[in-house]
């Protein structure tokens, strides 16, 4: 099952019926599940046009991203277009390979900020509100875009500081000094001879009162940390479907749904997560992927008539 990411500020709610982009002034809201075509499906992503790219030629981009007029992010694009299609537009994603930015302008934007946008390309600069790129996402979106294999180099500012999350304290991997532990088991050992060597009716008492010693060493030991610990993992999200074929009326969970035949569009971004012995977290992306295949979409709307079973259908995984 593949996430659909929760609309707001940033992101933008993506498959509406053509023709029907919300207006400029919900474009900063989060949009009800009831008032989308396909709840399911939701656009985390900001997307700029590429103007005739030539396929396998390299290309830059430069982009500003500004809050209440001051620069607090810059990133250089170095992408490369793979494929073409002359009815579809060829673009290139913002922010991909820096989610937590992005997340910090939405939250700006939320907050009633003016957050603006300077992209660069082929000589030219642009400034774009928020809320017109969000639109111009959403345009682009319906379009079933080609997208550019590219990647991202931080120009502003020169360093970030790590995020520190106090409930990692509890996941970092840590151990007691092992000298410390060798102590303590020595002294039970010392403790538990002794006992043995004097017998009589109070040996196992003795011996408890060893063992209760050694519990308490080996608590008291300082921890030392077994780290920095990493993982990897990916998350898969929708970012574009678009409308190619007929629409059936279907049986989905003893409910009857239109569905819509299109090109699912999927984004997987794979991450490195660093948690360090302090409860210091960093993340980074270690890489994007995007991919499409064709599938019957459910829509919100129900039906009376179906003329079959779902089951029977290859649906998209929504």
């Amino acid at each position: 099952m593949y996430r659909a990411v929760t609309v707001f500020a940033l992101a933008l709610a993506l498959a509406l019926p053509a023709g029907a982009a919300p207006p400029a002034a919900n474009l900063l809201t989060s949009q009800q599940p009831d008032a989308n075509e396909h709840a399911d499906l939701a656009l985390d992503a900001l997307f700029v046009e590429l103007t005739a790219p030539t396929v396998g030629e390299p290309l830059s981009l430069e982009a500003e991203y500004y809050v209440d007029e001051a620069l607090v992010f810059s990133e250089t694009l170095k992408a490369v277009m793979l494929e073409e299609a002359a009815d579809r537009p060829s673009v290139v994603e913002l922010l991909a390979w820096h989610p937590e930015v992005r997340d910090r302008l939405a939250g700006a934007a939320s907050r009633g900020a003016d957050v603006s946008i300077d992209v660069t390309y082929d000589g030219a600069t642009a400034r774009f509100a928020v809320a017109e790129l969000v639109e111009r996402t959403h345009t682009l979106q319906e379009m079933g875009p080609i997208f550019a294999k590219h990647r991202s180099t931080v120009t502003f500012p020169a360093t970030s500081e790590p995020t520190v999350d106090p409930g990692l304290q509890s996941i970092v991997a840590k151990v007691k000094d092992p000298a410390c532990v060798n102590d303590c088991w020595s002294e039970y050992y010392d403790c538990v001879d002794y006992c043995e060597n004097r017998g009589g009716p109070g040996e196992e008492d003795c011996i408890d009162h060893c063992y209760s010693n050694r519990i308490s060493c080996i608590n008291a030991c300082p921890e030392e940390c077994n780290g920095p610990t990493t993982r990897d993992y990916s998350d898969t999200v929708i970012i574009g479907f678009l409308y190619g074929g007929p629409t059936y009326c279907l049986t989905w969970s003893f409910w009857n749904y239109y569905f819509d035949y299109g090109l699912l569009q999927l984004k997987t971004t794979t991450y490195r997560e660093t948690t360090y012995c302090d409860g210091t977290k960093t993340t980074v992306v270690l890489g994007i992927t995007y991919s499409s295949y064709y599938c019957w979409l459910r829509s919100n709307y129900q039906c009376s008539f179906p003329v079959g079973d779902s089951f029977y259908y290859f649906t998209c995984p929504v």
